[in-house]
């Protein structure tokens, strides 16, 4: 793994030395909480529920064994014996005090690890495959590649102020295990016709609130232009991305704004004028930080160990570990082996401080020294010998570290949720505790076969439930804990957005509906189906049928008062005078509401007194709009029978028209309740007189915002009357 320099130590120790500074200036109420927030933030510093969060970052994942060991201490002192670890390879600790920080930041660059841009809106954690090296399938080995980027954005100024943050991912292999089309970028390392080594670009991918999936502008960019291709796509993003809305200002809503085509456009237009710049990587460059990366002293092994055979027909448990938590390795008689820390109990992500030793442990003797994370919450030695796996499975049980269930249905993907965030609307942990003590048996997760299930406790997806074949999502419904659940989401090739299938659950229902969801998929699955292969065989019709089976909804008898015909309510018109009429809310009823057989709005007019100007919400009553449908016509239609309409539905008409203008009805809303409209006069025959000039600008002004079908279709008959048009004048000047 990379090892830094004394260029890049001396860079870090003077970060920690500035934030130490500015630490203290906030406890000693020199800098406002406004202030301090975005120096915080930067520095992976947050405020949560309950205490401050402390994020840090761990480049594409690779942890050595010494940064390991410091984490463990740093949680014995600082924290509550624990740390989490991410989808995005970050480790969070969520119990530290405050004024700690920055001995905390002092004590990790001691073993060349920072906090640096784990949150505010620059260029976040970058995160690549984490077999990337020893995976059989990959093209090439992309650490290289990820490290120079992430040279390049720590520290950028340009990025530092992004419209919002920004997550990029690398793959090279033919499987995708990372995600790449969930990311702001995503970057495939391939090969072209002829040979040559390249990436192919998507961008705009994510999730939150509108997940979106990031679409590929550029099938290939030589290795040599990867900086000045991503400088190209972060400076139209930084100067197109929205930021007057923050739920609107990833690059993903700018992508879906301009489309994808229109986008390519503008990034090659920015690209051509940085091209061959000084971004461009050198061959000595990529050779440099290579050598960080060179493969560790391999022993020349056999393919195959008639020890380790014999250890899997003799063993049962340890070939049912073998088979869900190793992986194969590039170099023969080696294995990767992926530790799990879904423990039934513990919740998914956490790991403890005599773990994270522990790990420590069996990374020196069995892989070199080194581990990696996983993006689903899990942790791998990379390079170990097939004839010590089961020495290896052996003390990995002895930590809680060798449950088989990777891949199977509590190996779960889960945020801290509202047990700690204070962004989250419901916790996640109960319901992920809940999901692995229900399904605890083995041999029924073997069973059911492959299943991912995510959880998230609010729409920004730290769970990526969006992309679980289960997706459990929390929601709050009048300040309770509610969960919504969707099918069908798939993860790595082919990625796909689950569907949520209905209305959202109580959290002691969720277990049951996980429950219903299995059992729909074991009576229709096919031979050695997956879940996911079903749910896109038959769709969500079938499991959202069985859920909501016993959960249809029962109306409730409506209450009727047995005198309702003899007694109206006062100030009222009859029951059946408007049966279509909407009814508004209490406190615009009593003595606005017009007497019966008046009209409306005129109720007052003859007596001259207030509730001849009700309030404009009241005017909005759906009976005026409903006039002309009473009739059997549409709004904006020409009128030739006005008698139709009864007189309390007719709508106001202009007294006089242009010889030229086609005889039309103006849409209800044409310059009411406008400024700078003219003001209506009230006449004793109840019509409205309303001055053709102020009502064309008006209806000129909406047609410009994107006006309806009815006020489009207007607007040519009412360009007809000209420009001032010497009819109806008001009464006064009349």
């Amino acid at each position: 793994m990379y090892q830094y320099d004394e260029y890049d130590q001396h860079l870090l120790d003077e970060r920690v030395a500035q934030f130490r500074d500015q630490m203290q200036r906030y406890l000693a109420g020199e800098l406002s909480d406004d202030e301090f927030r975005p120096l915080r933030l930067q520095n992976g510093l947050y405020i949560q529920r309950h205490a401050p969060m402390f994020r840090i970052s761990v480049p594409y994942g690779h942890l050595a064994s010494r940064q390991l060991r410091k984490l463990a201490d740093l949680a014995r002192n600082h924290d509550r014996g624990y740390a989490h670890f991410t989808t995005r390879t970050n480790v969070q600790f969520n119990w530290p005090a405050l004024e700690n920080i920055p001995e905390m930041l002092a004590e990790l660059a001691s073993v060349q690890m920072h906090a640096n841009q784990t949150s505010g809106n620059c260029i976040r954690n970058i995160t690549a495959d984490p077999f990337a090296g020893v995976a059989v399938d990959e093209v090439a080995d992309p650490r290289a590649f990820a490290e120079i980027l992430r040279q390049w954005a720590t520290y950028n100024p340009e990025f530092a102020f992004l419209p919002r943050k920004f997550k990029i991912a690398f793959n090279s292999a033919a499987e995708d295990r990372v995600v790449l089309r969930v990311y702001d970028i995503g970057l495939a390392l391939t090969r072209n016709a002829a040979g040559k080594l390249g990436f192919r670009v998507l961008v705009g991918g994510g999730l939150g609130r509108t997940p979106i999936l990031a679409e590929e502008i550029a099938a290939f960019v030589p290795w040599q232009h990867l900086i000045t291709y991503c400088e190209a796509i972060l400076r139209v993003y930084n100067r197109w991305g929205r930021r007057d809305n923050a739920w609107k200002a990833r690059i993903k809503i700018l992508v879906k704004a301009l489309g994808v085509e229109a986008f390519r456009h503008e990034v090659e237009e920015e690209w051509a004028r940085s091209k061959d710049g000084p971004g461009t990587i050198t061959e000595a460059e990529l050779a440099r930080v290579s050598a960080h990366f060179a493969p560790p002293a391999y022993e020349n092994l056999a393919a195959h160990d008639t020890t380790f055979d014999a250890m899997l027909t003799d063993n049962k448990a340890f070939a049912t570990w073998v088979k869900r938590n190793v992986r194969a390795h590039r170099q023969p008689g080696y294995a990767s082996v992926i530790l799990s820390l879904k423990k039934t109990g513990t919740a998914p992500g956490d790991i403890s401080a005599e773990q994270m030793d522990h790990i420590a442990e069996l990374a020196d003797r069995f892989s070199f020294g080194e581990a990696r994370m996983l993006h689903e919450q899990n942790v791998a030695l990379a390079d170990v010998r097939r004839q010590d796996l089961f020495a290896l499975w052996q003390q990995a049980r002895t930590a809680g570290l060798a449950t088989p269930n990777i891949g199977l249905l509590t190996d779960i993907i889960c945020c801290p949720g509202g047990d700690f965030c204070s962004l989250a609307n419901a916790r996640s942990i109960p319901v992920a505790d809940a999901l692995q003590r229900r399904f605890d048996d083995l041999d029924y997760q073997h069973d059911i076969g492959e299943l991912d299930l995510n959880i998230s406790g609010c729409m920004n997806s730290c769970g990526h439930h969006h992309v679980g074949h289960i997706g459990i999502l929390g929601v709050d419904k009048n300040n309770q804990e509610w969960y919504q659940v969707s099918i069908g989401g798939t993860q790595g090739n082919g990625t796909t957005l689950g569907k949520v299938i209905g209305p959202s659950f109580a959290l002691n229902e969720v277990v049951g509906v996980v429950e219903q969801l299995l059992e729909t998929y074991v009576d229709l699955r096919h031979e050695d189906e997956r879940f996911i292969d079903t749910v896109q065989r038959l769709g969500t019709a079938p499991f959202k049928e069985r859920v909501y089976a016993d959960r249809q909804p029962q109306r409730k008898p409506a209450h009727v008062r047995q005198d309702h015909q003899e007694r109206p309510r006062r100030g009222r018109p009859p029951p059946d005078r408007h049966p279509r009429r909407r009814r508004g809310t209490d406190r615009h009823r009593g003595a606005h509401w017009p007497r019966a057989g008046a009209p409306r709005r005129m109720a007052g007019a003859a007596r001259g007194t207030a509730a001849a100007r009700p309030q404009r919400r009241t005017r909005r009553v759906a009976g005026r709009r409903r006039g002309c449908r009473r009739a059997g016509r549409r709004c904006g239609t020409a009128q030739r029978d006005r008698s139709a309409v009864p007189e309390i539905h007719r709508r106001p008409q202009l007294l006089r028209r242009h010889p030229a203008a086609p005889t039309s009805r103006l849409p209800w809303r044409t310059a009411r309740h406008r400024r700078g409209a003219a003001r209506s006069v009230q006449l004793h025959d109840a019509l409205r007189l309303r001055r053709p000039a102020a009502t064309r600008r008006a209806l000129q002004r909406r047609t410009a915002r994107g006006c309806n079908r009815q006020h489009r279709r207007l607007h040519p008959a009412l360009s007809a009357l000209g420009k001032r048009p010497a009819t109806a004048l008001s009464p006064r000047r009349a």
